[in-house]
């Protein structure tokens, strides 16, 4: 009685994961002591502080190596939002050049540091067989594991080359 308005609360939990804009509907509905008006609902809208998911992909298409050099270095970047861990997954696969034989088949996680760095690098044995072949190619696919997204450039293309 005598009141004209009153406040509601809802609390909102801050999960600290990048996510888009989220939403959910409030609705009053009647009693038997008051009725509802025109307006019974409204939408609030929930915008993530955290901003999106950082991307992250390999800094270049494709990098060559002679096969006598021990092992190839891959460059991934991170694009975007460095305030939390971010983390891809990536993965070897098989072109013309075949594991174990040409190179060491790899896999594992890239992780880039809350506030750190925004390049990290992937390492992968090459074997230098000693025998005359044409170049040989390998793929290193990036795919996503948590807290980021994968960028464009998620596949890098390795070329050996041969030098018997």
């Amino acid at each position: 009685a005598g009141s004209s308005s009153k406040t509601i609360t809802i609390p909102i939990i801050n999960d600290h994961a990048a996510e888009p804009t989220e939403q959910f509907t409030v609705t009053l509905t009647p009693t038997a002591s008051a009725l509802i008006g025109s307006q019974r609902s409204t939408k609030v809208k929930i915008i993530d502080k955290d901003g999106p998911p950082p991307k992250i992909e390999f800094a270049a298409a494709t990098y060559g190596i002679k096969e006598n050099a021990g092992a190839v270095v891959l460059t991934v970047k991170r694009k975007g939002k460095q305030s939390t861990e971010a983390k891809v997954h990536y993965a070897t696969s098989d072109g013309t050049a075949h594991a174990p034989g040409d190179y060491t088949a790899s896999s594992g996680d890239v992780v880039f540091a809350a506030g750190g760095s925004d390049t990290q690098n992937i390492t992968i044995p090459i074997v230098n067989n000693r025998k005359p072949e044409p170049n040989k190619t390998f793929q290193v696919t990036l795919t996503k594991n948590s807290k980021a997204e994968v960028g464009p450039q998620k596949t890098a293309t390795v070329t050996i080359h041969d030098l018997d």
